[in-house]
């Protein structure tokens, strides 16, 4: 019997290259960046339209760091499939040179910044990107203000007391919504990492103290802002002070795994970032095939099983259908 797929999103690597150097992250140690085959990535997503596919996120690496490339592909499928919402995610840095291209395809534009603060962001991004990043996300909202500009944010010790500025950042330039997210300390396939990735929570006590009284300064200062800048009503910050305070088995509801997937830029294709799948469309068989196969359900029961399920502290859970 011939299984349908419910992949209403589709998450693609489109490559592993990058031009940032996080401190976090280890796509930057990659020596060689692969990146997709458009011909081949083009087909796959075509494919899924029929079955249910309604947005498609691009992200790396760092996908603009082969925009060249990139930007054909999404320009084709903006056209021929206009319902198709085309989303991305960068690091912005790039943000700036390809803005009106990017205003033209994407609905959504997603941009990792963790601070307000150059110091500080060359701090946790290891470059000084952060004034043309800024000039980026106001030209673009200038030149395409229907387009959603998201935030996300990643709390560490080096941002605690810049979180307040970061929103106030984001209501002065009326951008659409601001995330906020934990430190990922356990995957060792995400990020580019490797099977010897070893790295333990970087939140010391005090650090969590302080951050515990930044939340409730935030709920109380931007209340008008939760459920829309801030738009999970302050659950992120809640989520994240379990992470971070060592609480064993939090999850929040997620389905991700059951309504998207991910294709790498290795082409492995997977039920989410953190969770690494078995088959590679390299191997012959199409994403439809992949999704289908008893092996990619076995990983996902396997996600939804509550004993040793991988998703325990996972840094982005998320309902999507």
């Amino acid at each position: 019997m011939v299984r349908s797929t419910s992949c209403k999103t589709l998450h693609i690597e489109y490559t592993d290259g990058c031009n940032s150097r996080c401190r976090m992250c280890d796509y930057w140690k990659i020596q060689t960046p692969k990146t997709i085959d458009n011909a081949l990535l083009y087909k796959n997503i075509v494919m899924l339209i029929p079955q249910g596919l309604k947005t498609v996120y691009f992200s790396g690496g760092e996908c603009l760091v082969v925009a060249d490339q990139l930007l054909p592909l999404v320009e084709k499928l903006h056209k021929e499939y206009p319902s198709l919402k085309l989303k991305l995610n960068t690091n912005g840095i790039l943000l700036k040179k390809y803005a009106e291209q990017i205003g033209n395809i994407f609905s959504t534009v997603i941009i990792s910044l963790d601070t307000v603060d150059p110091k500080i962001y060359r701090q946790i991004r290891g470059i000084d990107g952060l004034k043309t990043i800024m000039q980026g996300i106001q030209l673009l909202h200038r030149q395409s203000p229907s387009v959603a500009i998201n935030l996300r944010c990643l709390v560490l010790p080096e941002n605690i007391d810049d979180l307040k500025a970061i929103i106030d950042f984001a209501i002065e330039n009326e951008l659409t919504k601001i995330s906020f997210i934990p430190e990922d300390t356990s995957s060792t396939t995400s990020f580019g990492r490797n099977d010897e990735f070893c790295h333990n929570s970087h939140i010391s006590d005090a650090d969590y103290k302080h951050l515990c009284c930044i939340v409730d300064e935030i709920k109380c200062e931007y209340s008008a802002q939760m459920g829309n800048l801030l738009s999970r009503n302050g659950a992120d910050f809640d989520y994240i002070l379990k992470v971070y305070s060592g609480t064993e088995g939090i999850t929040l509801p997620c389905d991700k795994a059951k309504c998207s997937c991910v294709i790498g830029a290795d082409l492995r294709v997977s039920p989410c970032f953190f969770v690494p799948g078995e088959q590679y469309l390299s191997s012959g068989k199409s994403v439809q095939d992949i999704l289908c196969s008893d092996a990619h359900q076995k990983v996902i029961t396997q996600i939804y099983s509550t004993e040793n399920s991988p998703c325990a502290q996972c840094v982005c859970p998320k309902i999507l259908s």
